[in-house]
């Protein structure tokens, strides 16, 4: 645990209420064994300043690992540590109806959210419906999806969310 995250005195806002950030102040390190975690806060990692350059958007220093993918890009032959996706799982909250961001299962007419790409992206669950404070999260720390305009997602219940997804994912697919 980096004690001195966990009890910043910035004054940096929760990224969901406003108020003071909860996350920054109860997240643990991403580690082998918080990385099967589920729920929010998402384990961090430090990013080095190095690998937060030339890329679209933003990377922070310290970003959420979400619960599909793994910084531990040493197993890919890359140095740096941004998130992979893990198929395994990714496979799994498709087929279990899961939030990709945090591992847990929606019931069935929860609401969600979820990017409607265009087209295939690197993650097989980047179109798949996510809690609604979860895609929050997202989009202030994945760079690619700080830029997407809002009408680019759709809310609704997960079921339908997900059956949209799969029907995108099929289209891609025919192409």
């Amino acid at each position: 645990m980096n004690w001195s995250v966990r009890y910043s005195s910035t004054k940096i806002p929760c990224t969901f209420c406003g108020g003071p950030n909860h996350w920054l102040h109860t997240a643990k390190d991403w580690s082998r064994k918080t990385q099967d975690d589920l729920g929010l806060p998402r384990p961090f990692v430090s990013i080095e300043t190095e690998d937060r350059e030339d890329r679209p958007g933003v990377l922070r220093a310290r970003v959420p690992i979400p619960w599909s993918t793994n910084p531990d890009r040493k197993l890919f032959g890359r140095g740096d540590n941004t998130p992979s996706p893990i198929r395994s799982k990714e496979k799994d909250a498709i087929k279990n109806l899961k939030c990709s961001m945090c591992g847990v299962p929606f019931d069935p007419l929860e609401s969600a959210i979820r990017w409607k790409s265009t087209g295939p992206t690197v993650g097989e669950t980047d179109n798949q419906p996510f809690h609604e404070a979860c895609m929050r999260q997202t989009r202030i720390f994945c760079p690619h999806m700080q830029n997407i305009d809002d009408s680019e997602f759709e809310k609704g219940p997960a079921t339908i969310l997900a059956a949209n997804a799969q029907r995108d994912r099929k289209s891609w697919e025919k192409k």
